[in-house]
């Protein structure tokens, strides 16, 4: 869904006017769609179009990539905290 928020930001910045946004339930996966207005869209540089097009993507891509790093965060914390438990314990234990 944040790469919903990405194409609209993208479009907004380029002039693009948006015909729609819609959000929807697809089994149990939630989804969304921005719809932007085609003919102006057509207009711009093919580079520019292209970015339009990416933003959503590297959005998702963003996201993705911040989940990874926190999940690592968390074992690695869990690891150490292990560690340093059983350390603990023994200094104690001897």
């Amino acid at each position: 869904m944040l790469g919903t928020v990405g194409t609209f930001s993208s479009g907004s910045s380029e002039g693009i006017p948006t015909e729609y946004i819609a959000i929807f339930l697809a089994v149990l996966f939630p989804g969304a769609l921005v719809a932007l207005n085609y003919e102006l869209l057509e207009e711009l540089q093919p580079f520019t179009a292209l970015r339009v097009y990416c933003a959503g993507v590297w959005h998702n891509a963003v996201v993705c990539l911040l989940c990874i790093m926190i999940i690592i965060f968390i074992f690695i914390c869990n690891y150490l905290g292990i560690v340093l438990f059983i350390e603990t314990l023994l200094s104690k234990i001897s």
